[in-house]
């Protein structure tokens, strides 16, 4: 294998990244995989929980929060996991800015709604 020379064409991901890109990067990854987690685990799980005492029976509302918060936490994961794949995909055909934007954008809608959903149920507009 030989190095590129100038006259050949280069792909676009062999370019090396800088310091301040990187950690730039590493920002928003982390602070959308944290957000996911914080709006998953805990405002979600205040929502099902709300939810399974206010519609189920009371032997099954323990199993309901188990259940609940195993799938909160795999959800959790994979959306960390997927954090950083999600905001480097397409890379050139929009800014990576753009794209945190509209996963924070996505994290405020999903709390939102969540809290919204609590708020009607303790509120008492619903049940």
């Amino acid at each position: 294998m030989s190095s590129p020379s100038a006259a050949e064409p280069r792909n676009r991901n062999d370019r090396l990244e800088s310091i301040s890109t990187r950690i730039k990067f590493l920002a928003m990854e982390w602070s959308l995989a944290l957000g996911w987690i914080a709006t998953l685990l805990l405002i979600w799980r205040v929502t099902l929980t709300t939810l399974a005492e206010r519609f189920l029976p009371i032997r099954a509302v323990r199993l309901a929060v188990i259940f609940g918060i195993l799938f909160l936490t795999i959800g959790s994961v994979s959306a960390m996991a997927l954090s950083g794949y999600w905001l480097r995909r397409n890379a050139y055909k929009e800014s990576t800015l753009k794209r945190w934007v509209r996963g924070v954008a996505w994290l405020a809608g999903a709390a939102i709604v969540g809290r919204g959903i609590v708020w009607l149920l303790v509120e008492g507009y619903i049940g």
